[in-house]
């Protein structure tokens, strides 16, 4: 049987933090991306997202300054998440067969 220590693991980089300047102030991050952040976001739930990200009073300020390519940027610069929006949000969960792929374009085809 495993074992891991993730409290061990998470006290290497517990002190660590990402800094974003925004609206004349020192805004500090995670050392890791939170998975609620994540969730957040793909529920579309922007507003937790940047809360569970920059914290309880972010939201007032945040919220009316923060764009896509923002976020976009600081998931990719400062957690290296991949935030190719095309490639991550298709993925199919069954990749067709070249009989099926076949029947689709000779259906497109005839359209």
């Amino acid at each position: 049987m495993g074992r891991l220590d993730l409290d061990a693991r998470r006290a290497e980089y517990a002190d660590e933090r990402h800094v974003v300047v925004l609206a004349d102030r020192e805004w500090e991050l995670p050392a890791r991306f939170p998975l609620m952040v994540a969730q957040h976001l793909q529920a579309g739930q922007v507003d937790k997202a940047i809360v569970g990200l920059f914290g309880d009073d972010s939201l007032d300020v945040l919220a009316p300054l923060l764009n896509d390519d923002d976020l976009e940027s600081i998931m990719s610069e400062l957690y290296d998440l991949d935030t190719d929006r095309e490639r991550v949000s298709v993925k199919p969960s069954v990749q067709p067969t070249s009989r099926t792929n076949g029947a689709a374009k000779r259906a497109k085809a005839r359209r």
